[in-house]
């Protein structure tokens, strides 16, 4: 899988430009960085059959000691089947952690990204409602801001709140690829650059729809992958297998894809150490946790 190593989408044309690359080479990912906290930004939102009533937006800390936080940032959206990405669902966002602590490491990570006005509403006396939101919309801002809303669904890139003004199939800028949208979707405007005053109207219809759009409770789940990856991290013996473990999480159905999503977000974090394994005893890596992660990169890429 290849990545967008921090662009800056400000215009049309790099909007154009890195659509048509997604296209071409099928890069899912951006690779940014939050201040000490490598971000990368799935731009690729994932369909479910089994969601129907809601837009999720999974954000995952895992565990990554190359990094000067000792953690990566992986965020993807999940979308109910024929959704597109500019809809009307309630808007909801799953915070995937290796356990309890860790909310307070990502707190102080993305508080240091904080502007000086928001910094107070942030403080530990606050509602975790509150500070999760907080976090959450300091996560989406740093990836709108590498990503321009570009999201790759059912094969086709399309833009979600671009900064263009309206949310469009990209078929609007690239007449060479295909559009779908669904009746959650607004309309597609291929007629959008000529007709001003149907653009402007579709501005003001999507500020409006966006006033009504409900925001669910931010929610907090102690991840069962991601708590394994932090033990094998932290267990200093070669002893300790985590495959036999992860083996155990695969036999309820019912958990099956949240195990594979996750392993989608630890197999994108650890690509590039993989290919160089030089890095595996600075990552903290034996031989049996190379070959786990390796299994879930496989088990990502099927997904």
């Amino acid at each position: 899988m290849k990545a967008i190593l921090d662009p800056v989408i400000r215009s049309a044309n790099d909007l154009s430009e890195v659509a048509k690359k997604i296209a071409a080479d099928g890069v899912e990912f951006f690779r940014s960085n939050l201040g000490k906290l490598p971000l990368l930004s799935s731009v690729r939102a994932v369909e479910s059959s089994e969601l129907t009533s809601r837009d999720e937006t999974h954000y995952f800390l895992v565990p990554y000691r190359l990094s000067e936080s000792d953690y990566a940032l992986y965020t993807h959206r999940v979308l109910p089947e024929g959704v597109a990405p500019e809809n009307a669902l309630p808007k909801a966002r799953i915070f995937h952690l290796p356990n309890m602590d860790t909310l307070a490491k990502l707190e102080e990570l993305i508080t240091e990204q904080l502007k000086d006005d928001n910094l107070r509403k942030i403080n530990s006396s606050a509602p975790l409602a509150d500070r999760l939101d907080l976090i959450a919309n300091e996560i989406d801002k740093q990836s709108n801001r590498i990503t321009g809303g570009l999201v790759l669904i059912g094969g086709v890139v399309a833009i979600a709140n671009p900064l263009l003004g309206v949310g469009i199939a990209a078929k609007a800028l690239l007449p060479t690829l295909g559009s779908k949208l669904s009746k959650h979707g607004i309309s597609h405007a291929t007629d959008w650059l000529r007709e001003k005053k149907q653009k402007a109207s579709d501005r003001i219809a999507g500020s409006e729809a966006k006033k009504a759009v409900k925001k669910l409770p931010s929610e907090v789940q102690v991840d069962p992958v991601l708590t394994l990856l932090e033990s094998a991290l932290s267990t200093p013996t070669a002893d300790h297998d985590p495959s036999f473990e992860f083996s155990q999480l695969m036999n309820d159905p019912s958990e099956a894809m949240a195990v594979v999503h996750t392993a989608e977000a630890v197999s994108c974090i650890y690509e590039d150490c993989l290919q160089q394994p030089v890095n595996y005893t600075e990552a903290k890596l034996d031989a049996s946790d190379v070959a786990w992660l390796k299994s879930l990169a496989e088990l990502g890429s099927r997904e």
